[in-house]
């Protein structure tokens, strides 16, 4: 019974890891469009 227990808990690490990711690639994203648009109004 540890067994399964161990791997539901890497699976839920798993999951979080990829929404930490994916969220981290959203704000980037988000960042740079901000950064764009800065940058055509300083031209």
């Amino acid at each position: 019974m540890t067994a399964p227990a161990v791997t539901f808990v890497e699976d839920s690490r798993q999951d979080e890891v990829i929404k930490a990711r994916d969220t981290n690639k959203r704000l980037f994203q988000a960042f740079k469009d901000e950064a764009s648009k800065y940058q055509t109004m300083n031209i």
